[in-house]
């Protein structure tokens, strides 16, 4: 009886065909080397730029921003690498910069709102980091959501109490990372990041479903329905 229950099961991984994407299970990284090993391949680190643009007045940044700021350059397309899109509800004032110093080199993403930064991939990742400090206060709640299946949710993940930067990665078991909403713990920023670094990002399901010739697909149908018959007797 449990043959007929699993042979069509295993006749389509033999035939190549993938499983609907499910949640990845997450590994927690504060190495970035270790990390960058971990997912392989040249994993993209987004920079902020080398000075302060602020504030983001659209509330949202990417690649394509082309936006004239009141402090600082104008933040141009291409400043921005491609494959994330960076974003936040606009707020009042300085709710969304690109800003300089606190500990950190160069420019970093940061708020003076209180509203969670939600990190938005162009396709599917297997991981991601980022640098931070005290300046998201002692501890960062972090949301992770997949193709499919429940998120991953992460809370009071704890920062020393330092200006010294600490990297944080994530990284699933899968390629199925689609995005993730950041929130400090500070009074002041709602998220102070840099070095946002990402492994490849992919496209479509992120699962490789190989479509079954007609005679193989007429075969697997036909045990299918033995099974089902099989089990029916069995009762």
């Amino acid at each position: 009886m449990n043959f007929r229950l699993t042979f069509p099961a295993a006749l389509l991984l033999a035939a190549g065909i993938a499983a609907p994407a499910l949640a990845g299970s997450i590994t927690q990284f504060s190495s970035s080397a270790l990390f960058n090993a971990a997912v392989g391949g040249s994993p993209t680190v987004e920079t902020f730029g080398d000075t302060s643009r602020f504030p983001i007045s659209t509330g949202v940044l990417n690649s394509s921003t082309n936006l004239v700021v009141s402090n600082g350059p104008a933040i141009t397309p291409g400043l921005i690498q491609p494959g994330v899109t960076y974003s936040t509800p606009i707020g009042a004032s300085l709710f969304f910069n690109i800003d300089g110093g606190g500990g950190f080199t160069g420019g970093f993403l940061d708020s003076l709102g209180m509203a969670p930064l939600t990190v938005t991939f162009a396709g599917p990742v297997s991981g991601f980091g980022f640098d931070t400090n005290r300046l998201m206060g002692s501890s960062f709640n972090v949301t992770i959501n997949f193709l499919s299946g429940s998120p991953y949710s992460n809370f009071a993940i704890p920062v020393a109490d330092s200006l010294n930067l600490s990297f944080f990665g994530f990284k699933s078991s899968g390629q199925d990372i689609v995005s993730a909403v950041i929130s400090g713990g500070s009074n002041t920023f709602s998220f102070a990041l840099d070095n946002f670094t990402f492994s490849a990002v992919g496209s479509g399901s992120g699962t490789s479903v190989v479509p079954l010739p007609a005679p193989l697909l007429m075969l697997v149908s036909g045990l299918v329905t033995l099974g089902a018959f099989g089990r029916r007797k069995a009762t």
